[in-house]
């Protein structure tokens, strides 16, 4: 009797194992053939397992080909084959290497702000999993292309900090440098276009200035020109011309003047009465042709 027993219950493994050694075998070559690089046969090994209905119902069919459709850049069919595995197997262990990889295909994708939720939610995930660093790392630079380079300078400076070990830990250092150069030259580019501003300023307030010594300088000459053309003008010149007429008097009656003697007092004196009485005149002349032009240059 328990040999019968043993029997059959070695038929049942038998039967058992020969039912699920084809999908382990297919999974184990795909895995492979993924290792090797050989992204196409990986691809058949996959496919073959969920479209056998004995095995489609298995998770780790869709994780794989999701992973290998991403390594051949078929981002739509890795993101179709991700999506059907985390709605349906969202207690399966390889979850959190999915969400990695969802982040990792957004960010592909060019959907950085969706990548950085993404990149987040695994780490929440899987705070202490083998992927932090380079969470962090997609993280930053899905910051850094949106513009954001104090966040992304944050995250790279966490694993620069905290994870010294990281193959991203260069690639961080370097992004930090780019974005230190990247503030220096912002801050050169202002300075050059304020100093550009003020130097236009400068330009224009010199422009201003001279048009406006230019404008005075024209209506001077003007005025010149109309005072020479009018009466006053006329009248200048006359009293101008009197000076003249009174200090050659004066000049002469000097020149005529005899030598100092006892018997020419009087002459003498009267001689210099006349010439003070000239000087007068002509200083009075003098005097009022000065009043005049300061009056009109005011």
């Amino acid at each position: 009797m328990r040999s019968i027993l043993s029997m059959a219950l070695c038929c049942l493994l038998t039967t058992v194992l020969g039912a699920e050694s084809p999908g382990a075998s297919l999974l184990a070559q795909g895995q492979d053939a993924y290792a090797k690089g050989n992204y196409l046969d990986a691809l058949t090994q996959f496919q073959r397992l969920v479209s056998d209905p004995q095995t489609r119902t298995r998770p780790e069919p869709y994780l794989w080909l999701a992973k290998t459709y991403f390594a051949v850049l078929d981002t739509k069919n890795a993101s179709q084959n991700l999506d059907y595995y985390l709605a349906n197997f969202p207690q399966d262990p390889g979850r959190a290497e999915a969400l990695y990889l969802q982040a990792r295909i957004l960010y592909s994708d060019g959907d950085y702000a969706h990548a950085i939720q993404a990149f987040g939610q695994y780490l929440d995930t899987s705070p202490t999993g083998d992927q932090v660093p380079n969470s962090l790392f997609w993280m930053a630079e899905s910051a850094f292309a949106l513009g954001h380079y104090e966040e992304a300078a944050s995250l790279y400076t966490k694993i620069v900090q905290g994870y010294p070990s990281s193959f991203k830990w260069e690639a961080s250092r370097y992004r930090l440098s780019v974005i230190d150069l990247k503030h220096r030259e912002d801050e050169l580019l202002k300075l050059l276009q304020w100093s550009h501003a003020e130097s236009i300023n400068s330009e224009e307030d010199f422009q201003r200035r001279e048009r406006v010594y230019q404008q005075s300088l024209a209506a001077y000459q003007k005025k010149l020109l109309e005072m020479q053309s009018t009466d006053s003008g006329a009248r200048v010149a006359a009293l101008e011309e009197s000076i003249r007429q009174k200090d050659l008097q004066i000049a002469a009656l000097k020149s005529q003047a005899p030598v100092a003697s006892p018997l020419s007092d009087q002459t003498d004196k009267a001689q210099t009465v006349k010439l003070l009485e000239l000087k007068v005149r002509a200083l009075s002349l003098q005097n009022a042709l000065l009043q005049w032009r300061l009056s009109h240059a005011q």
